[in-house]
Parts: structure tokens; C-alpha cells; sequence
């Protein structure tokens, strides 16, 4: 089943996700015990991503994205260090549950500013790239073992002012 819904393209080009319709899927297909704590999870990573004090330093990582090439990694990376900061932020309140289900719709904000503001042709195939890739990041740093699921990150997350965020990092 794919993660965003695509529009049809008229011109042969890989289909354009319909991102704020897609967002609206994922939020209602949440199982009922988990709206509440995805949608803390969600304003509180729009509360970083759209902070005014946090500002060049979104446009920072957004510049250092598309520079890149909009390389599917570093999307994923990304939007797991800024899951880190939520974590991170709610001192590990954040139900872990919630955290995974709320990049995924924090990810198709992100898209949207990227495709808006930097011209990202947001396919549904870079959609479910990213989403793959930030699944096994998501794992990889939220697991205390590889298997179960730590509350919190096992790796450091660097503060959003730190001069090399996990957004930089591979490839």
C-alpha cells in the first residue's frame, strides 16, 4: 500500500504526491489510542521546525538537502534528529509508540517546505524511499539493543544550534 496518495502526471514523469491529502490519510488511520500522543508529538515538532528563533537554521539544513541533491538519506536523517529533539524536549515523555507514526506526517510538512521552497519534485517514490530509510534510522537510534525499543535515543542528538547535525552524516 503506498504511503501518500499520487496525483495522475500528465507529462510520463514519476507521479507528485498530493502531500496535505496524504497527511490526512496517515492522521486517520491512527488507531484511536494513538491520535492524541502523535498529534503532541507532530506540534511539537512543528513547534521546532516553524520557532522563529529556529529559522536560519532550518533554511540552513534545507539549503545543505537540496545542495545534496534531495539525497533520500539525508531526509531521513534529518527527520530522525529532528524526532531526537522532541524526544529530547519532552525529557522522554514522548510515548515511544507515537514518535515513528508522527515523523511520518512531520515528514510530509517537510516535503511540502522543500517542494515549495526549494523546488523538490516530491514523487511518491521518494516518499516511500525516505519513509524506508527513516524506518531503519528511527530503529537504529531509538533501539537500545537493534531489537527493542529504547524510550529514548541511544545516540546523542546534537543541539538544533550544533555545527553538524545527523543531517550531515552519510549518504
Amino acid at each position: 500500500m503506498p504511503l501518500l496518495n499520487a496525483t495522475p502526471a500528465t507529462t510520463g514523469a514519476p507521479p507528485v504526491s498530493d502531500l496535505p491529502a496524504s497527511r490526512k490519510a496517515l492522521e486517520s488511520k491512527l488507531p484511536g489510542q494513538l491520535k492524541d500522543p502523535v498529534n503532541r508529538v507532530v506540534t511539537a515538532g512543528m513547534k521546532i521546525l516553524y520557532d522563529p528563533a529556529q529559522h536560519a537554521r532550518i533554511a540552513q539544513i534545507y539549503d545543505t538537502v537540496a545542495k545534496s541533491g534531495f539525497t533520500p538519506q539525508k531526509i531521513a536523517n534529518g527527520m530522525v534528529n529532528l524526532l531526537g529533539f522532541v524526544v529530547t524536549a519532552s525529557k522522554g515523555k514522548a510515548p515511544f509508540e507515537a514518535i515513528y507514526p508522527a515523523g511520518v506526517i512531520l515528514l510530509t510538512y517537510v516535503l511540502e517546505d522543500l517542494q515549495k521552497t526549494k523546488g523538490l519534485q516530491v514523487t511518491d517514490e521518494l516518499v516511500k524511499t525516505v519513509g524506508s530509510l527513516m524506518r531503519t534510522a528511527f530503529v537504529k537510534a531509538f533501539s537500545g539493543n537493534g531489537a527493542q525499543p529504547a524510550a529514548r535515543p541511544t545516540h546523542p542528538v546534537a543541539p538544533p544550534s550544533a555545527p553538524q547535525p545527523l543531517l550531515n552524516q552519510g549518504a
